[in-house]
């Protein structure tokens, strides 16, 4: 598996959509992680790996789930991926907490 967009195909199929909204969060991840410390600075490198496509795999497993919770999100994982991955289906809600 390849350490871009890309390496999320493996793990489920997404729209062009989804994955551009994706993109914006990686690149707000890469920005705000020098001040911030939100992910291991090591797994930075390894970001759609070890991070998107680690939070798609829920959204994978449990296709049917539309009720979210992810209790102390902290960078947002993996509830803002679960929620873009889940924006516009009908009843689906994230919590983060």
């Amino acid at each position: 598996m390849s350490d871009r967009p890309d390496a999320l195909a493996d793990v489920l199929d997404v729209s062009r959509e989804t994955l551009q909204r994706l993109e914006a969060y990686v690149a707000l991840l890469r920005r705000w992680q020098p001040a911030q410390n939100l992910v291991s600075p090591r797994t930075l490198g390894e970001i759609w790996r070890r991070h998107i496509a680690d939070s798609a795999q829920l959204v994978a497993l449990f296709s049917h789930a539309l009720r979210w919770a992810d209790l102390g999100s902290g960078a947002g994982l993996p509830g803002l991926v679960t929620a873009i991955l889940l924006e516009g289906r009908p009843g689906a809600v994230v919590h983060l907490l």
